[in-house]
C-alpha cells in the first residue's frame, strides 16, 4: 500500500487520516492503530487536511477533483466547483473565509 497523504485532526487529537492508493484508512487512537474507511470515493487521492475553523470538515484532493468530509472523515461527497479537470495537489482552508478552501492543483493555484 502507498501511502500519499496524512492529516491529524485540530479538533481531535487522536484522530488522523490516511489516503492511500486504494482508499484511506482512519485512526482514533493516534495512529496505534488504523481501519478501512469504507466510504472513501474510489479516487486516486493525492491530498489530505482538515480544516482549522469548522470541527469535523477535511478534504481530500485527488485526480478527480475536490472531496469532503462533514463528519471527521467518516463518509465523503463530491466538493469542486469550478475547477480544472487537473489532480489537487494541496489543499489549504482559509480562516476566516467561512469555508473557503484554496487548490493547488497540476495548472496551477
Amino acid at each position: 500500500m502507498i501511502i500519499v497523504a496524512l492529516a491529524a485532526d485540530p479538533f481531535a487529537p487522536s484522530r488522523a487520516l490516511a489516503a492511500a492508493v486504494g482508499g484511506s484508512w482512519e485512526s482514533d487512537d493516534g495512529g496505534l492503530s488504523w481501519t478501512s474507511s469504507d466510504d472513501y470515493p474510489s479516487v486516486l487521492p493525492a491530498s489530505l487536511v482538515f480544516d482549522v475553523e469548522f470541527a469535523g470538515v477535511a478534504y481530500a484532493g485527488a485526480a478527480q477533483g475536490v472531496w469532503k468530509s462533514i463528519d471527521g472523515g467518516r463518509t465523503w461527497s463530491a466538493a469542486a466547483s469550478g475547477l480544472p479537470a487537473a489532480v489537487i495537489l494541496a489543499l489549504l482552508p482559509v480562516p476566516g473565509s467561512g469555508g473557503a478552501v484554496v487548490a493547488a492543483t497540476s495548472q496551477g493555484v
